[in-house]
């Protein structure tokens, strides 16, 4: 069995397929709205195409993570 190694920090990793999910952890402290429907984008074509997927934020010091996944969440409607 493959194991995915999905993980854009930027927005400019490509996206390698090497399993049936995705894998994404987002570390920067800030993303801009450009950059999460890119996201969503990228998670609705891995859940089109039958994938799991699993997308972590950063959520040391700010509540930006979660705030972030919350807005994935209802874009993506990813549940």
């Amino acid at each position: 069995m493959r194991s995915a190694s999905l993980k854009p920090k930027s927005g400019k990793t490509p996206d390698v397929i090497t399993a049936d999910y995705a894998y994404y952890r987002y570390r920067k402290p800030s993303y801009t709205a450009e950059e999460r429907q890119t996201m969503i984008a990228r998670i609705r074509e891995h859940l089109a195409a039958g994938r799991d997927v699993f997308a972590y934020f950063k959520h040391e010091e700010t509540p930006e993570g979660a705030l972030y996944a919350v807005d994935l969440l209802a874009g993506g409607r990813v549940v």
